[in-house]
């Protein structure tokens, strides 16, 4: 993998990540009150990326990694959100 391949993964995970946290964001607010409709599109953005990233894993270690600890913070709010 070239640098510049390193380069975009790394942002692309970074992206992702802040979007999942945008997402649990959006979601506390929707459970107070605030919002009133919950976050579908973003939930589901957020789940295609993921399954892309999973297709095509990453072939450093540290990438690995990366997409792994975003993918189990996904999965931990999903369980939250969907009680």
């Amino acid at each position: 993998m070239s640098f510049e391949e390193n380069k975009a993964l790394q942002t692309r995970l970074s992206l992702l990540d802040q979007s999942i946290d945008k997402l649990r964001v959006v979601f506390e607010q929707f459970f107070l009150g605030l919002e009133r409709f919950e976050p579908v599109l973003l939930r589901k953005s957020i789940q295609i990326e993921l399954r892309v990233l999973k297709e095509n894993p990453p072939k450093n270690t540290a990438m690995k990694f990366l997409l792994s600890r975003m993918e189990t913070k996904f999965r931990t709010y999903e369980q939250y959100w969907n009680r």
